[in-house]
C-alpha cells in the first residue's frame, strides 16, 4: 500500500535527529503531520471518516490503519504498476485530462484542489520551482491559467491552491468542479532554477497566495536530507483566517531546525502573537540575513505587494529594477528574485 510505505519511510527518517529530545520532538511532529495528512486524504472527497473521537497519540496506530484502508477503498479504482511509472509531466506541450479527487477549504475564499495523476506510483516530476498550465473551455472560449503545485513528490496526485475571484473565469470554473470531473493540465513551466545547497540562506517574503511557489520550494529543500539550506519566511496576510497552509508551515517549523516562519496580519485580536500590519524594514532586519551574508531573497504576492517590497517587475514578466524595502536596506538586484 502506497500510504503504508510512505508512513514507514517517514518514521524511519526520524533517526536522523540528534539527541533524545530532538528525536522525540521530530517523531511527534512527523506522526502529527502523518495523522493530519491521512485525515485530509480521507476527507478530500465525499468520503468521510470519523476521526474526531480517536485519542492522539495513543489511537494513532489504529487511526493510521483505518485511514489507509479508507483511502485505499476510496481510490481503489486506480492501479499501481509493478514498477514505478515515469513522471507525469516531462513535456510541456502535452495536455492531460486529470480527475479531481476532492477539495479542502482552507480559508473563506481559498481551497486546496487535489487532482489524480494517471498512475498511483508516479509523481509530477517537475523541477522546483515550476507551475502547471490549466486549460478549460468556459463560455465557449478557451481559458488558460498557471497554477503552482504545493508539492512535487507526492505519489499519485498533486495539490493546487486556488483563490476564488469574482471576476476570475478559471478560479470560478475550478470552484464549480465536482469530484470526478476533469481539468486539463500541461507543463512544467519553470519559474526559478533551484540547486541544492547553492545558497547557504534563503529568505522568502510572501503575501496571500504568493505562498504557493515558496511552499513548493520549502518542501523540496526540507524533504532532501542532503540539502542544508537555511530558510526564513515572512508571510503577510489580511487576517489569521487568511493565512494559507499555516498548519503545514507550523509543523515544518517544529520538525526542521533550518526553517523559520513569521506571520504578520493587518486585522487581529489582542491574543495575536505575530506581526501587525504590512511587512516592515524592522521585520526584515530581524529575520532576513543582511546583504553582506549574500542570501537569496524570493518575493511573491500581488503586484502591489511585490512593488512595495522589491519594486515592480519589468515587461513580459522580467525582473525589472530593484526597489521598495529591499533596495532601501542595501540588497542588490542579483540577491532578489520576484515570482
Amino acid at each position: 500500500d502506497v500510504y503504508k510505505r510512505q508512513y514507514q519511510r517517514r518514521v524511519r527518517g526520524v533517526v536522523s535527529g540528534r539527541g533524545t529530545f530532538e528525536m522525540i520532538t521530530r517523531l511527534f511532529s512527523k506522526v502529527h503531520r502523518l495523522y493530519r495528512s491521512f485525515e485530509k486524504k480521507a476527507n478530500y472527497g465525499t468520503l468521510k471518516t470519523k476521526t474526531s473521537n480517536v485519542v492522539f497519540p495513543l489511537g494513532l496506530s489504529v487511526l493510521g490503519l483505518l485511514s489507509i484502508n479508507a483511502v485505499s477503498k476510496h481510490f481503489g479504482k486506480r492501479k499501481v504498476s509493478a514498477e514505478q511509472n515515469p513522471p507525469a509531466f516531462v513535456e510541456s506541450n502535452t495536455w492531460k485530462n486529470l480527475e479531481l479527487l476532492g477539495k479542502l477549504v482552507i480559508s473563506p475564499d481559498t481551497s486546496i484542489y487535489r487532482f489524480a495523476l494517471e498512475n498511483w506510483d508516479q509523481t509530477l516530476g517537475i523541477p522546483a520551482v515550476s507551475s502547471l498550465m490549466a486549460k478549460a473551455i468556459i463560455d465557449g472560449r478557451e481559458v488558460k491559467r498557471p497554477y503552482t503545485p504545493i508539492g512535487t513528490s507526492d505519489l499519485g496526485y498533486f495539490d493546487i491552491v486556488v483563490k476564488l475571484y469574482p471576476n476570475g473565469p478559471m478560479s470560478k470554473h475550478i470552484h464549480s468542479l465536482k469530484e470526478g470531473d476533469t481539468l486539463s493540465f500541461s507543463g512544467p513551466i519553470l519559474k526559478f532554477v533551484y540547486q541544492p545547497n547553492h545558497y547557504d540562506k534563503i529568505a522568502m517574503l510572501a503575501g496571500g497566495t504568493g505562498i504557493t511557489p515558496m511552499f513548493q520550494l520549502i518542501r523540496t529543500i526540507l524533504e532532501n536530507p542532503d540539502d542544508h539550506t537555511k530558510i526564513s519566511l515572512i508571510f503577510a496576510n489580511k487576517s489569521e483566517m487568511d493565512i494559507l497552509l499555516k498548519e503545514e508551515l507550523d509543523s515544518l517549523q517544529v520538525e526542521f531546525t533550518n526553517f523559520k516562519v513569521f506571520y504578520t496580519i493587518s486585522k487581529h485580536t489582542s491574543k495575536w502573537k505575530g506581526g501587525s500590519g504590512f511587512i516592515t524594514k524592522k521585520m526584515i532586519m530581524e529575520r532576513v540575513p543582511p546583504p553582506k551574508e549574500k542570501p537569496l531573497i524570493l518575493v511573491c504576492g500581488p503586484d502591489t505587494f511585490i512593488n512595495y517590497v522589491a519594486g515592480s517587475k519589468g515587461l513580459h514578466g522580467t525582473q525589472g529594477t530593484l526597489g521598495g524595502l529591499l533596495k532601501s536596506l542595501g540588497y542588490s538586484r542579483d540577491q532578489v528574485f520576484k515570482f
